[in-house]
């Protein structure tokens, strides 16, 4: 009975790095190139179901360094804190970063059913723009995991202090694998997890995952300026290898503007298909619909106003969706929807004036 995988896998992928120690070595004896014969780790299988918000290269820079610089806080080494001024910086308050945890079996995802060495907790508040402003509570579960040439760490963000916060928690994961001799490369991936269902799913996935990638693409941009005193001066020897990792990110490149091509020929289609459908739907609507829904309103100096703007319109869509060409239990339907809504502008009333 295996008692602790992870010491396993620690084992294993030991053997296999003096075995590509001695496989260099006799590689270098009869003349082969070195850098046919660096090792290139396989992909995380974990980040292969994430989306991806960018990735970098740091040169020059050993894993331990990184992980100091990255994630350590300045505990038990000499390196400045990084997490705690990076979230200040961002406007963030009362910003408090535990130290690293270790405990016997480590410690589990939830998401993503791996095993991790160390966690701490992050947790941080700020004032988001709603209707007004609310107070956002946010908690970082961080995990982290450190295997030779890997370092993975793992975090979900969960959320509260604003509508359908509750529906959801971000997973994010940070993973810096070494390549070539002295390089390493960061990968962040992203995945919005939803805890239950939301009419909102779409639009909740696209904003999150906007102000996220901003949020870490900024981290990891103050990481690599970091880790850059720490940096070792490259050897002409590597120049080939770096290459063909430059190679790599041309790909990147070049596959990143298809992409974006792709996405511009699927815009203009679009327009196009709204073109055409906007005189032909308004034909076949208009005369379904009066016109006094449309009627401009007075632009709102305060929140009262606004929902007094609302409610008013709320009055028209009434009158015009409860026709008598409903059928009973659609107009049961339409009540209920609307009573749905006058009940939330009074929650909202009331947050605001509390």
């Amino acid at each position: 009975v295996i008692k602790d995988p992870t010491a396993v896998v620690e084992r294993i992928q030991s053997a296999i790095d003096e075995a590509h120690v001695v496989s260099k070595k006799n590689g270098a004896d009869e003349g082969i190139n070195d850098q046919q014969q660096l090792r290139r780790l396989p992909p995380d299988d974990v980040l292969q179901k994430m989306t991806i918000m960018g990735k970098r290269k740091i040169k020059g820079v050993s894993m331990q360094d990184y992980f100091e610089v990255a994630w350590s806080e300045g505990n038990e080494c000499e390196k400045e804190p990084m997490y705690e001024p990076f979230l200040t910086s961002c406007g963030k308050n009362n910003v408090k970063v535990q130290k690293w945890e270790s405990q016997e079996g480590g410690f589990k995802g939830e998401w993503c059913d791996e095993s991790y060495t160390q966690q701490r907790i992050v947790t941080f508040n700020f004032m988001k723009k709603t209707i007004g402003e609310t107070l956002v509570s946010v908690q970082h579960t961080q995990r982290c995991r450190r295997v030779n040439d890997r370092c993975i760490v793992h975090m979900t963000l969960d959320m509260k202090g604003f509508p359908f916060a509750d529906c959801f928690v971000v997973e994010v994961r940070h993973v810096a694998s070494c390549v070539g001799e002295n390089d390493i490369l960061v990968e962040i991936g992203l995945f919005v997890r939803f805890l239950k269902s939301c009419m909102f799913e779409s639009k909740i996935r696209t904003n999150t995952s906007a102000e996220t990638t901003k949020l870490q693409m900024d981290l990891l941009d103050r990481v690599i300026k970091g880790c850059k005193p720490y940096a070792i001066e490259q050897t002409a020897g590597t120049d080939e290898g770096e290459e063909d990792d430059d190679s790599d990110g041309m790909a990147e490149t070049e596959s990143a503007i298809a992409v974006k091509r792709n996405s511009g020929v699927i815009h203009v289609l679009a327009a196009a298909i709204q073109f055409i459908l906007t005189p032909i739907l308004s034909m076949l609507l208009m005369p379904l619909i009066r016109l006094k829904l449309f009627d401009p309103l007075p632009r709102p100096k305060t929140t009262r106003d606004a929902l007094n703007n609302v409610r008013k319109r709320i009055v028209q869509l009434e009158e015009v969706s409860l026709t008598n060409n409903v059928r009973a239990e659609q107009r049961q339907t339409i009540k209920r929807e609307i009573e749905a809504i006058n009940a939330a502008l009074k929650r909202i009333e009331s947050l605001h004036h509390s």
